[in-house]
């Protein structure tokens, strides 16, 4: 019954989805992201979203300002194009700090709901935020 409540909640709310690998082989980059985004077109339709767009970046994203596409579907994020933010995997947003608070303050602004991944939906509160995947959590002190 909660699940159905989940659909009819989400229903007309507009979605983008974001798909990354850092293989430097083209083919690689290719079949990876297709996978992923194709993944993520499932959960979408599962809970009756629109995918309004769809952002691929094929970098290592452990340098901040690494990822030219994240940086435009952040921007677009915050104008309100899209409700939610489809990914395969948290670590396919959450690569680096700088990016990781780029992301805490949308939620802080209103302008993030959930992040729905593979794993289930992920609503931080900001006080124990992803940072890098090789750290667990870190305090988001942002203003």
């Amino acid at each position: 019954m909660n699940n159905n409540n989940n659909k009819n909640k989400n229903k007309n709310k507009k979605c983008c989805i974001y798909a990354r690998c850092s293989s430097p082989r083209q083919e690689d980059f290719l079949l990876h992201t297709q996978l992923q985004i194709d993944d993520c077109k499932k959960m979408a339709k599962h809970r009756k979203l629109e995918v309004k767009d769809i952002f691929m970046d094929n970098k290592h994203a452990v340098k901040p300002n690494s990822r030219p596409n994240f940086e435009i579907m952040l921007k677009r994020i915050k104008s309100g194009e899209f409700d939610f933010v489809i990914c395969d995997t948290l670590d396919r947003l959450f690569c680096n700090d700088s990016d990781s608070i780029k992301l805490c303050r949308l939620f802080r602004q209103g302008s993030l709901r959930p992040i729905i991944t593979t794993e289930g939906e992920f609503s931080p509160s900001c006080d124990t935020f992803p940072l890098c995947p090789s750290k667990k959590s870190a305090k988001c002190n942002i203003e």
